[in-house]
């Protein structure tokens, strides 16, 4: 008979072990031990960078990955999590599928790449900072599960300035101005 089981391995640092198990039952014991090997995983730097973030607007976020890891990363991808404040945006249904992932490929030790999303802000979304979620998933040779890397990433929503409301205001402003200046050049001369 055989059992399999997954170890959780993720706390361990790289290396050999010598893993022990025993199995018993009503009158009997059975110790089995054999050897694991702990692979380095790949880590990424991850940076970013996120322009015109205000409400009812669409935000562009650029991520830059970097491998710091010591093997390939191959078949790299990258998925955007569901927000609350933040929609992926889609110009037609077809796009609704494919928006949420990159597909990065393969990623060589201390290469970068780059991507981006844009981001539908709602425009009930109150000015603060709220945190996405990104998920990097790869293969990596000797490695029997993909990595993961969740990556959280801050985007500070800033309230927009309404050109409809400033400026109305600032020609109204200006007339007033000039009526005043006109009324004040008549008074001196009359």
């Amino acid at each position: 008979m055989t059992l399999t089981y997954y170890v959780n391995t993720s706390k361990l640092p790289p290396g050999r072990y010598n893993v022990v198990a025993t199995a018993s039952w009503n009158g009997g014991v059975y110790l089995a031990n054999g050897p694991l090997d702990v692979a380095k995983k790949d880590v990424f730097k991850i940076t970013h960078k996120v322009y015109n973030v205000a409400p009812g607007s669409t935000a562009v976020l650029v991520i830059n990955i970097t491998n710091l890891g010591p093997d390939e990363a191959k078949n790299l991808r990258v998925s955007f999590t569901p927000s609350q404040v933040f929609e992926l945006h889609a110009s037609n249904i077809a796009d609704v599928a494919t928006a949420s992932v990159r597909v990065l490929g393969d990623l060589a030790p201390g290469a970068s790449v780059s991507t981006a999303f844009l981001l539908d802000v709602s425009d009930k979304t109150v000015p603060g900072v709220y945190t996405i979620t990104l998920v990097a998933t790869w293969n990596q040779t000797g490695v029997f599960m993909p990595g993961v890397q969740y990556i959280n990433i801050p985007i500070e929503v800033r309230s927009g300035v309404d050109m409809f409301i400033v400026i109305p205001l600032v020609l109204t402003a200006l007339l007033i101005i000039t009526g005043i200046v006109i009324a004040l050049r008549r008074k001196r001369r009359g």
